[in-house]
Order: structure tokens, then sequence, then C-alpha cells
């Protein structure tokens, strides 16, 4: 994960690590995650290498879905008695 703001964009060279170690490692796919956005560059390197970039709004996104889902499944787990 890399932590940039939203003047400092991620380059292909994160990408290009992941994806030296997914071959080394005979994985099949990855994730690169920013809290920024990625540049056209990275998007372009990253098209089909099984990659996926997460930017700073889709991470806030997916810990939102988390936090739904974790919340729906307490109260499944503990409903509130009926009076």
């Amino acid at each position: 994960m890399k932590c940039y703001n939203d003047m400092n964009l991620v380059g292909f060279e994160p990408i290009v690590i992941i994806h030296s170690q997914m071959v080394k490692q005979g994985a099949v796919g990855g994730y690169v995650v920013t809290t920024s956005e990625f540049t056209s560059n990275a998007r372009n390197y990253a098209e089909g290498l099984d990659i996926d970039l997460i930017n700073g709004t889709q991470l806030m996104e997916l810990w939102m879905e988390h936090l739904e889902t974790k919340s729906e499944r307490v109260v499944v787990l503990n409903p509130v008695p009926q009076v």
C-alpha cells in the first residue's frame, strides 16, 4: 500500500514490483492500493496483468462496505429481544 496525497499520483513502478513478485512466487493476481490515484501509465501497464489497482475512493468504498457487512452480522448474531 502506498500513501500519497491527491497531488502525488502512483506511477507504474510499484506495479512492476508486484508483477515481478507475482512471477517469482507463481501468484495468479495481485493488488496495488493507494490513498491517492494512479497515473495513466500505471493503469495501462497493469492492464492484462491480473493486478487490481485500488485508489483512495475505492479503498473508502471497500472499507464502508466492510463496516456495513460487519454491522449486519452483529445484528444477526445479537438480535434485539422483543419486549
